[in-house]
Parts: C-alpha cells; sequence; structure tokens
C-alpha cells in the first residue's frame, strides 16, 4: 500500500492545525511551562484582559473532625484500664494527610505463635469521625490481647505508628459501650 507524499503533507498540516489551535490560550495567559501545584492565570469574564500572573492551585479543605472516636496520642509505658482479657471487633480510621496501611498479626489461641498477617489500606483521612469496622476475608475479626497491630505512610514519608500490642499498650483503646477496640491513626506532631 503506497501512501503519497500528498496525503502524508496533509497529515502534517493538519496536526500542526491542532496544536496551533491550542497555542493561542497558553500565550494568552503568558504561561510557559507551569510549576507543579501551581495553574495559569484564567481570563475572568469580567475582565477581558489575563492578568499573566500564575496563581496557586487550591488545596482541598481538611475535614473537621468531631469527637465521636477521639483520637488518643501515644504514650509509651502506660497500660491501658481495664482492658485485659477483652476480645472486641476491630473500629479504625485515619485523620492524617498520608495515606496509611494498618498491619494486623494475631495471636493464635493458646500459643505464642501468631497466625497469618492481614492488612487494610486507608485513604487520607479515611474513616472520618467515627471509624470504621475491620474484617477478614474468611472470618470475623475479633481482637484479643495479645494481638499486635501497626500502621504505616504508604506515600514515602516513613511515618509509622506503633507496634500497638493489644492490652499491653495505651493504644488501641477498649469502648465498653461499644465492645470494640478503637484505633485511630493521628499525624505526627
Amino acid at each position: 500500500m503506497k501512501v503519497s507524499a500528498y496525503k502524508v503533507l496533509l497529515g502534517v498540516i493538519a496536526l500542526l492545525g491542532l496544536a496551533a489551535g491550542s497555542r493561542p490560550a497558553i500565550a494568552a495567559t503568558g504561561a510557559t511551562a507551569s510549576a507543579a501545584g501551581v495553574l495559569p492565570a484564567e481570563v475572568s469574564p469580567l475582565s477581558p484582559e489575563p492578568s499573566g500572573v500564575a496563581v496557586p492551585a487550591p488545596q482541598p479543605p481538611l475535614p473537621v473532625f468531631t469527637d465521636a472516636m477521639p483520637g488518643v496520642p501515644e504514650r509509651r509505658g502506660q497500660k491501658p484500664a481495664g482492658a485485659s482479657g477483652t476480645t472486641g471487633k476491630l473500629r479504625a480510621g485515619n485523620r492524617t494527610e498520608h495515606p496509611v496501611r494498618l498491619v494486623f498479626l494475631g495471636r493464635k489461641s493458646g500459643s505464642s505463635s501468631y497466625g497469618e498477617p492481614a492488612h487494610w489500606d486507608f485513604a487520607p483521612f479515611e474513616g472520618g469521625s467515627q471509624g470504621l469496622i475491620l474484617s477478614l476475608p474468611q472470618a470475623e475479626l475479633a481482637l484479643k490481647p495479645g494481638d499486635i497491630l501497626v500502621a504505616f505512610a504508604q506515600d514515602g514519608s516513613r511515618y509509622y505508628w506503633g507496634p500497638y500490642v493489644v492490652g499491653q499498650t495505651k493504644v488501641p483503646v477498649w469502648n465498653p459501650g461499644g465492645k470494640e477496640w478503637q484505633l485511630v491513626v493521628q499525624p505526627r506532631p
């Protein structure tokens, strides 16, 4: 199959025409290759002339949390009150701006060994003020003393929270009203 030089030339001219069609909008704003997070200034309907000034990209608003599931700052050496021997569900949330992975390592019944680990991924601020009840694919999750929880950021910031040993560290917190353990990942100070 032969393609004539005429058809190739028409194709190139059409592509240049399309590229040139978007060029005046960039030139009109005075923008060049913009920095990350900076948007070129746009023409306002009230002022027909562009300002030519780059404006920063708008930041998303931070969510406001209530105290329905209060966060507990990590304090080393303190023991939880009245939670030893208690088994219950796990409610967790992420109040940081980082994507976080929460890892669970459950102690086998009547043994000092641990079973298969499980993990859950949380988007920034996921879980809100109420938190989320976590579950396992094959069974119901029942957190018991001796189980281990660790959370770490997945964005390369190297933040981590824990390790927490259920019933032995201050976090997670036992909620006797809901018969559940609560763990809220808080921003680092």
